[in-house]
């Protein structure tokens, strides 16, 4: 995915490293595989309020985690960050949201997720934002990360288009969704392996209240 969208960043500088790379959990210690992550500020600044401070050295990692075991469910690992751009950063596991998800849900693992956690889209509760599926199968997950109720959302392309989410960002406001023309159908093999169409990748932008004012389902 990152190779597909590589080409609209071609102008952009190399970024420059700091400090020393940082080591994920093992799939042991996560309870699965990771599919997908997303970065946040430090708890210390969650909440309905919009900020311009910011803690340089930690932050949080969410993980997306597919589990080894399928009757686990899929679940969201919170990571600690600390030491960030420092000679011994270090990942701590401080939490896990487990959605109630119905089976067929269940089957997919999760290739795109987005944190809101600071502003307005955070007024309710900071939310956890995940992409799987592809084509007549894709679907939006919204997550409250303090009470972990989930809530299926619509894809923002219609079934017949094919596509398949590959990234999730945001603001405070707006949640953007980037996607590829699936090749074939497209199920857990080939999430994993990446495979794709050779197309040019689509996005689209959406309030998240919008969003949430036309959820499908609360699961």
């Amino acid at each position: 995915d990152v190779g597909l969208l590589s080409g609209l960043f071609a102008e952009a500088a190399p970024l420059a490293g700091a400090g020393d790379a940082i080591l994920l959990p093992k799939v042991g210690e996560l309870g699965g595989v990771p599919t997908a992550f997303a970065g946040a500020p430090d708890v210390s600044l969650w909440g309905n309020t919009s900020t311009t401070a910011h803690i340089a050295d930690s932050g949080i990692l969410v993980a997306a985690v597919h589990p080894t075991d399928p009757s686990a469910g899929q679940s969201f690992v919170l990571l600690a960050a600390s030491g960030l751009g420092g000679s011994a950063p270090s990942l701590l596991p401080v939490g896990r949201v487990r959605p109630k998800l119905s089976a067929s849900l269940t089957a997919e693992p999760m290739h795109a997720i987005h944190v809101c956690a600071t502003g307005g889209c955070a007024a309710d509760e900071p939310r956890l934002w995940a992409s799987a599926g592809a084509g007549d199968s894709a679907y939006l997950l919204s997550v409250g990360l303090v009470t972990g109720v989930a809530v299926k959302v619509t894809s923002p392309w219609p079934p017949s288009a094919g596509r398949r989410v590959v990234a999730l960002a945001g603001n405070e406001t707006h949640l953007m969704a980037i996607s590829a023309e699936a090749a074939g159908d497209v199920g857990s093999a080939e999430v994993a392996s990446g495979t794709l169409a050779a197309a040019a990748p689509e996005v689209r932008v959406a309030r998240y209240d919008d969003l949430l004012r036309k959820r499908s389902d609360e699961l």
